[in-house]
């Protein structure tokens, strides 16, 4: 029986024998495996990598965890292949994240950051208010541009939670980020 990384999740792609020698394999092994998924994988592809990306976030300073965003990446990347929209284009936001989150000697791209973010409030209209809350942090704070930053909080402070109907939770939680990263400004202007 093959082994299945994440073991909390039981989808059938993460316990496919394909999969764990991928997964088990090279870093091309495991994309290999993933570029074999289809549509019928999607919210498998994308819950998976949004919960081991989650980890990863909580744990940057363990480097197992570090070596893993490899294989997140990989997860999103065909998450965005199939369909760039799902989740409010969560694959794009988590894009924009990465390559905003690592100073450019490591690899991040503040310019391909911005144009995640830029497509992540196309795709949802300017109704997802996290994509603002990762712009401000992630784009607007790294490149030391206060005017973006206070501009994108404000979008998320003046715009109604129910703007975006069934999710004002998750728009709530946008409005509560925004007056945390208010009050931590001073630490990155």
């Amino acid at each position: 029986m093959p082994v299945c990384l994440p073991a909390f999740l039981k989808h059938s792609f993460l316990c496919s024998d394909d999969f764990a020698s991928g997964e088990g394999g090279s870093i091309e092994d495991f994309n290999q495996a993933v570029s074999k998924l289809d549509a019928e994988y999607l919210q498998a592809l994308f819950w998976t990598g949004f919960a081991w990306g989650g980890w990863i976030n909580l744990s940057l300073d363990n480097p197992r965890a570090l070596i893993e965003l490899t294989k997140v990446q990989a997860l999103m990347q065909r998450v965005e292949e199939i369909d760039e929209t799902y989740f409010f284009g969560g694959a794009g936001l988590f894009f924009g994240s990465v390559w905003g989150m690592k100073p450019p000697m490591l690899g991040g791209d503040p310019e391909k950051a911005k144009m995640y973010f830029e497509r992540n409030l196309e795709i949802t209209e300017n109704k997802f208010l996290l994509t603002y809350i990762y712009y401000a942090r992630f784009y607007a704070a790294k490149t030391l541009d206060e005017a973006l930053f206070d501009e994108l909080l404000a979008v998320v402070e003046n715009t109604a939670a129910d703007v975006l109907p069934g999710y004002q939770l998750l728009n709530m939680i946008a409005k509560k980020k925004a007056n945390i990263l208010r009050q931590q400004k001073e630490e990155w202007f």
